[in-house]
């Protein structure tokens, strides 16, 4: 049994309650199947609030508002540029997911164009996710300034943001997705990191490795994230071996779940070569001195 990636957050949440019935019921597989059921009916539908955030977006789109982004910071390094995940974003993202073997890999449902929306809605809201689009430099592409009709249509947050990058490219370039989820109820600088590489062209180019490093030195410099995890289907060999060799440690295996959970602790070498990593990479943030100006800066963060 697979947990959906989009539903992944709220069962973390209760993970602790997952791992003791599973640790309890070694040796008695005759009763697994009535111990997911249980974990399933308490866990997994969706709560009050849930319903009432979905419905207040439904109608804040029937009156035309627009949500802030909470992430106004792109990062760039060699191969890839992070850029927030936006509402111009969700259409490729979608197709994306309709692919049975990307569903398979990542374990997610597909969702509806709509709840697509609502999703991207969810998780630059959550203060508990950071989510990054891997744009591949390879195909960014042309200058258009986001002035442009066509530009500010499809990312009104640009409005906003009035990046400098190419952002006329942004979809072209979409490789893939990058995120982490502060979910452990025992430690919140515990941090799980997910990478997703969906677009054939940009696999095989070390694209996946920059974005994950680039993620995780983001998550110590400004986050003080001391600890990841990764959770990743025993049958996902490539992204096994793309963690192993960053330094993650096999912690556990769920037979249930048919998922290796990996490990890396943050010793004090491994931040200062984190941190190092980040004096190549160019990070783009909205200036804060003067409300009036919306334009990006550019900086290296290290």
């Amino acid at each position: 049994m697979n947990v959906p990636k989009k539903q992944r957050s709220r069962v973390a949440l209760c993970g602790w309650y997952v791992h003791a019935i599973e640790a309890c019921c070694v040796g008695r597989e005759m009763h697994f199947s009535k111990v997911l059921v249980a974990v399933v009916v308490v866990h997994l539908p969706e709560t009050d609030a849930e319903r009432r955030r979905k419905r207040n977006v439904r109608e804040e789109k029937k009156m035309g508002k627009t949500t802030t982004v909470t992430m106004k910071e792109s990062l760039e390094g060699k191969r890839v540029v992070l850029v927030p995940y936006m509402s111009g974003h969700v259409p490729k993202y979608h197709s994306w997911m309709q692919d049975p073997a990307l569903l398979e890999a990542t374990g997610s449902e597909p969702l509806s164009l709509e709840q697509e929306y609502e999703m991207q809605i969810s998780w630059t809201q959550d203060p508990n996710k950071r989510t990054f689009i891997v744009l591949d430099k390879d195909f960014i592409e042309g200058d258009l300034a986001p002035g442009e009709p066509h530009v500010e249509g499809l990312f009104p947050e640009l409005l906003e943001m009035r990046t400098h990058l190419q952002v006329c490219s942004f979809v072209s370039a979409m490789a893939g997705d990058v995120n982490i989820y502060m979910n452990d109820v025992d430690d919140p600088k515990v941090a799980e990191v997910e990478i997703m590489i969906a677009e054939p062209r940009s696999r095989g180019k070390g694209i996946g490795k920059e974005s994950v490093l680039m993620m995780m030195a983001y998550a110590v410099k400004n986050l003080e994230i001391h600890k990841f995890t990764a959770k990743i289907g025993d049958s996902n060999t490539a992204s096994l071996s793309l963690f192993r060799k960053l330094g993650f440690e096999d912690s556990s295996h769920s037979e249930i779940f048919k998922e290796v959970t990996l490990e890396y602790t943050v010793t004090n070498l491994r931040r200062a070569e984190l941190l190092k990593l980040l004096e190549d990479v160019v990070t783009h943030t909205h200036s804060s001195d003067n409300k009036s100006d919306s334009l990006l800066t550019g900086e290296a963060i290290g």
